[in-house]
Formats: C-alpha cells, sequence, structure tokens
C-alpha cells in the first residue's frame, strides 16, 4: 500500500512538499484481481489515473519499508523528498530525516520487516 491524498475530489500520489495531514489514506490493491489488466505494475508508485481505486482509512496494510528498522508500535514516516535508491516520495520509512521524512498521524509498525523490506502498518484516521 502507498499513502494517498485527496486533490480535485480525486485521490492522488503524495508529491514532494506535500504534509503529514495531506494524508487520506492507504492505496489497496484488490486480491484476487478481477480486471485481468496488467496495466499498472505494484511497485509503481503513481496510481493509474483512471478507474476505481480503493483506498483504506483505517485498518492494517502491508507496505515496502524504503529505509530504517520497522520495529513494533514504532511510527511510520512518509517521504517528502527526493531520496536515494528505493525512497522515491511517498515511500514509507521507519526514520526521521529532517527535511526529508514526516512522520504520518496514526501510523505505526506492527513488527520488523521480512526479508523483502515488506512489513505491516496501522493505520487510522
Amino acid at each position: 500500500g502507498y499513502p494517498v491524498k485527496i486533490s480535485g475530489n480525486k485521490i492522488a500520489a503524495i508529491a514532494a512538499g506535500d504534509t503529514a495531514a495531506d494524508v487520506y489514506g492507504f492505496l489497496v490493491r484488490i486480491f484476487p484481481a478481477t480486471s485481468g489488466s496488467l496495466e499498472q505494475d505494484f511497485d509503481s508508485a503513481v496510481p493509474v489515473p483512471h478507474g476505481l481505486h480503493p483506498v483504506m482509512t483505517r485498518g492494517y496494510i502491508n507496505v515496502l519499508c524504503a529505509a530504517g528498522t520497522a520495529a513494533k508500535n514504532g511510527a511510520g514516516y512518509m517521504r517528502v523528498a527526493a531520496g536515494a535508491g528505493n525512497a522515491p516520495v511517498g515511500r514509507i520509512e521507519a526514520a526521521e530525516i529532517p527535511g526529508e521524512t514526516v512522520a504520518i498521524p496514526n501510523c505505526i509498525f506492527t513488527g520488523p520487516v521480512d526479508e523483502n523490506s515488506i512489513t505491516e502498518v496501522r493505520f487510522w484516521r
């Protein structure tokens, strides 16, 4: 899942300079997918600009932790400035980097990452 915001009555990807208050929820990929569309891969940080996109505003979701060490009840941070490597704007991280990440209100990790850097967060609005 990726954090998203509301912009012009539509969901939109988090952009550079956005704040933690902009987070509306997390983009959710439906499983199993029934449309058969391969238009967007899971690792794309930008939602497809058309169609229906489910957004979770309360619950638990798996995320890619791009940096830091996720720990149970640790704060979830969102990248708001470009970073190196696997840390583009909008990704979830487990470390505060002044000027580059912001803490997402009501977003905590439920445990450490697995061998693929996937972990779970709890989020509520």
